[in-house]
């Protein structure tokens, strides 16, 4: 349920959709909606969001969101 004035989705950037759809799968038991060949959505983790292809994705390096899992 979306709630006015809360974050209700985040779209990370990411280089390989599968990879990165593993890992999350791997590590925390997320499950996946494809929408496409260039976007893949999650729900149900505490907040909802999805990951879209993209050459660049987030690093320290060149500063990003803190998300604390």
């Amino acid at each position: 349920m979306n709630r006015h004035e809360k974050l209700n989705y985040v779209e990370f950037p990411a280089s390989d959709l599968t990879s990165t759809k593993a890992f999350f799968e791997e590590a925390f038991g997320w499950a996946f909606v494809d929408y496409g060949p260039e976007y893949t959505a999650f729900s149900d983790q505490g907040l909802d969001g999805g990951f879209f292809k993209a050459d660049l994705h987030s690093s320290t390096a060149n500063g990003a969101a803190l998300l604390v899992f």
